[in-house]
């Protein structure tokens, strides 16, 4: 996969050495399955119509990124959003908070092709350094890639009109994307290639910056699915997608190349892959960051990430794949804790656990965990309980993944019951709502 500046530096070495080419090549019908080598650099030919990365001559190898480079990453609780006010904001003061989740979408920074605009991360850095005081308080970042919904798309809105981009047709939610750009791609993945090394320009040498995400080209963007887009009279039929090309092959394709492109802008900062089942299957992303893992252009940096961290018995598959995954593991919680109808047992510590026995170093709360009081926060009880359960995963991965011990699993806690529900049944109503101090209807 080339960026937009090797494909016209190939261009003008080819025209400078045809005479040389033809020499070495009797068939000239070969030339265009071979590498152009004057810069090291080699494509894939697509133009037979072959799946990306299969066959097309032999590849020379790219050198490959030190093993062990003294590599920055997050540890321990940050949260999934920045939110609150700008002058006294409860996310950056809170105690247990190490650093917060920067999120923006590639259409934000890239509004024109080739004009990056990042003052949309600008300001939130800027809302944490007025914060932070004397505070250690890092942040990671997410660039959505994705449909999105309300007909705000992730990926640039120019890309509509760009004809030497594949398209395809997905939704996500109640938004329809019907030129949505196809991950494997090698003309988007140039452009990604492109907005991975502005950023690297702009944000690699802020050593507050712990962790970047891979953009997705998927439903949301950063999330590896396509929710929704199955038949829907058969759930279990993808045709809606594989009849557009997704496969096996052309989705880890997509995964890989994506990855090792930020994984070579930042060298020495940690990348996650946020991971979901593929049209049902769960060894579509198993196998792909395992191959990354192994890839020398990686460094083995690129861990694997569960934007759905329920504390459920869900996608066990999946979920034991990235349990025994030999890299670095990161989760974000998938509801927050007075949602207990969405969380395993009606228990948001049982999440806490998942994260734990999963081996994870770095989760991300919703924001709402941070802040005490009023609609956009939690009660005191449950506030205090919260930070307590925070602390406790803190000074676990803390002893866990930085000096090297061996640390009891902490015991998290669960809010006590402010008043149960007389008409709960758990052999009846275990969909209807939870005992205990948050009684909520199933909406």
């Amino acid at each position: 996969m080339r960026s937009k500046m090797q494909m016209f530096l190939e261009k003008v070495s080819l025209l400078i050495t045809m005479t040389i080419i033809i020499i070495g090549y009797q068939n000239c019908g070969e030339i265009s399955a071979q590498k152009v080598e004057a810069f090291g650099v080699g494509e894939v030919d697509n133009s037979s119509g072959q799946v990306p990365g299969d066959g097309g001559g032999d590849e020379e190898e790219e050198p490959s990124l030190p093993e062990n480079p003294e590599v920055m990453k997050p540890l321990g609780v940050y949260s999934s959003n920045l939110s609150g006010s700008n002058t006294n904001n409860p996310v950056v003061k809170h105690e247990q908070s190490n650093g917060v989740l920067i999120r923006v979408t590639w259409n934000e920074v890239e509004p024109r092709d080739d004009q990056f605009d990042f003052s949309s991360i600008d300001e939130k850095i800027a809302i944490i350094n007025q914060n932070k005081g004397n505070k250690d308080f890092y942040y990671t970042l997410a660039i959505s890639a994705g449909c999105g919904e309300r007909g705000d798309s992730g990926y640039p809105a120019w890309m509509d009109g760009r004809s030497d981009i594949a398209k395809w047709t997905i939704k996500f939610r109640s938004n329809l994307c019907q030129s949505m750009p196809k991950g494997w791609d090698d003309n988007y993945l140039a452009e990604l290639e492109e907005l991975a090394s502005e950023l690297a320009k702009k944000y690699k040498a802020d050593k507050n910056l712990k962790m970047i995400y891979v953009p997705q080209a998927t439903g949301n963007g950063i999330e590896g699915h396509f929710n929704g887009n199955f038949n829907p009279n058969d759930r279990m039929d993808w045709s809606p997608l594989t009849s557009q090309g997704l496969s096996k092959e052309t989705w880890k394709y997509a995964m890989k190349e994506a990855a090792v492109i930020f994984a070579q802008a930042f060298e020495d900062r940690a990348v996650a892959l946020e991971l979901h089942t593929i049209i049902d299957r769960a060894d579509i992303p198993l196998e792909a960051i395992n191959e990354l893992y192994d890839d020398p252009r990686t460094g083995k940096r690129v861990g694997a990430a569960m934007w759905w961290l329920f504390g459920k018995d869900e996608e066990q598959e999946l979920a034991q794949g990235m349990t025994d995954f030999r890299g670095d593991v990161y989760g974000q919680v998938g509801a927050n804790s007075t949602q207990p109808l969405r969380v395993g047992e009606c228990d948001y510590s049982s999440l806490l656990d998942m994260a734990v026995q999963m081996g994870m170093r770095y989760i991300e709360p919703w924001d709402k965990e941070f802040k005490e009081g009023g609609s956009s926060g939690l009660d005191t009880q449950a506030y205090n309980v919260q930070r307590e359960n925070f602390r406790k995963f803190n000074e676990y991965v803390l002893a866990r993944f930085v000096r090297g011990e061996n640390p009891a699993k902490p015991t998290f806690e669960k809010a006590e019951p402010l008043e149960l529900d007389p008409d709960w049944d758990p052999n009846v109503n275990t969909k209807k709502s939870c005992p205990g101090r948050y009684y909520v209807e199933e909406p």
